[in-house]
């Protein structure tokens, strides 16, 4: 088993204190894939485990670390819970010299500074892209964390690890989000079917298509959850915003 490397941040006080969703703080969460620029971006180098954690074992602040144990690597940030599902990092900043440093590991580099770039300018400023939302969703077996920066780029993690979880396999992404008019899905499977639900389960639309683009333009503003059927046979759920 690789040795979790732990990267010690000074933590600020935080001024006030909301209550969020306690699996956020109890896995940790290994990175799967990036949407930037409406781009879906995997690692070139699955292997090497890529591990977000939310920390609130300071009494006088939580914390948000990345650790790559490979390659010695990290970067780390305080956060601010602005409400529930909303936080601030006051700074994102490299915490380690990475060992990854030799031409094999060029393109995993460059991924890496693209999954910097969810949460701050890659300018040396470490200036984050405040605020950022968090979505956690659940099969009821395996969780899968959602972070979305101000831009609208996010990173999608797993409480499993990539290598071992059919998650990476069977995923979507939908985008624009939120949308006004036209969902477009991306992913690497045969969509057969789908079907919307409203926040309340009420079955909205049903998508009898193979089709990659819906039209959701008669739906009502709110919150919805799209269930995606496979050709073979494997369901996701994808949540977006229609405003």
């Amino acid at each position: 088993m690789k040795k979790i490397y732990i990267l010690i941040v000074t933590v600020l006080c935080s001024t006030y204190s909301y209550t969020q969703d306690p699996e956020l703080f109890e896995h940790e969460w290994y990175l799967h894939y990036l949407v930037i620029d409406e781009t879906v971006l995997y690692s070139p180098m699955p292997k090497i485990d890529v591990i977000l954690y939310f920390n609130d074992s300071n009494e006088d602040a939580d914390y948000l670390e990345v650790a790559i144990p490979f390659c010695n690597d990290g970067h780390a940030g305080v956060i601010n819970f602005d409400e529930d599902s909303v936080f601030n990092l006051e700074t994102f900043d490299w915490a380690l010299v990475g060992d990854c440093a030799g031409e094999e590991f060029t393109e995993f580099a460059e991924f890496m500074m693209n999954h910097y770039t969810i949460y701050a300018l890659n300018d040396g400023s470490g200036i984050p892209k405040n605020p950022f939302t968090y979505t956690l969703e659940t099969d009821g077996e395996n969780y899968t964390l959602t972070i979305e920066n101000v831009d609208g780029d996010y990173a999608v993690y797993s409480d499993q690890e990539l290598s071992t979880h059919e998650f990476e396999n069977n995923r979507f992404s939908i985008y624009p989000n939120p949308i006004s008019k036209t969902l477009h899905i991306i992913g690497n499977k045969d969509v057969i079917r789908g079907n919307i639900y409203s926040i309340t389960g009420q079955k909205t639309a049903i998508i009898n298509s193979t089709a990659k683009e819906i039209d959701v333009s008669l739906l009502q503003n709110g919150l919805y959850f799209l269930e995606l059927e496979t050709s073979d046979g494997s369901n996701q759920v994808v949540r977006f915003v229609k405003e």
